[in-house]
């Protein structure tokens, strides 16, 4: 092993076949070739975006299932919301009923009331007669 320094100006006296190599991990072969090291590889280029599409699968599978669930609880939302439109509904217009009924009744007490002052004040007549 040499250093990363004298690798350069020993690679020109290498006979076929031949590399050297740094204790940092440079590479330099006798026909020219060299990498430096801590240089990424095509190899390791691969792996690493073997390792992306990979975390991006999971992703879009959590991703999915996300999705599947928030359309199940809007889908679960707008039944309640509808459900709950319609029972509003029914009970302003059983108010509204109720109303109605609560004015005839009291309309037929008025009239009642009414009746009773006309007899009592014929009865009263009938009596000083």
């Amino acid at each position: 092993m040499i250093d990363s320094a004298q690798g350069e100006a020993m690679q020109a006296a290498l006979k076929t076949g031949q590399r050297l190599v740094s204790k940092e991990g440079d590479l330099w072969r006798w026909d020219g070739y060299s990498v430096q090291a801590g240089t990424a590889s095509a190899a390791g280029a691969r792996l690493v975006e073997r390792s992306r599409l990979e975390a991006l699968k999971v992703h879009k599978t959590e991703a999915l299932e996300t999705e599947t669930s928030a359309e199940t609880a809007l889908t679960d939302a707008s039944t309640r919301t509808e459900t709950s439109g319609q029972r509003t509904k029914a009970l302003r217009q059983q108010a509204k009923d109720n109303h109605g009924e609560l004015d005839r009744a009291r309309e037929a007490i008025a009239a009642a009331e009414h009746e009773a002052q006309a007899n009592s004040k014929q009865l009263g007549a009938l009596a000083e007669a």
